[in-house]
């Protein structure tokens, strides 16, 4: 957990660091598929502009 704190500190320091595929993955294999999908569909968003 702390380096999932860690690297959303990243994000909210440096708003032009991607960094949702990085949580994304974490939160997969930490089974928490909600907060997976929700940084999927960031780096979707991200990547088309949604």
């Amino acid at each position: 957990m702390e380096c999932i704190r860690k690297i959303e500190q990243w994000q909210r320091e440096e708003p032009g660091v991607v960094v949702d595929a990085d949580l994304a993955m974490i939160w997969l294999s930490l089974g928490n598929m909600d907060k997976a999908f929700h940084h999927l569909f960031q780096c979707v968003e991200k990547e088309w502009d949604l």
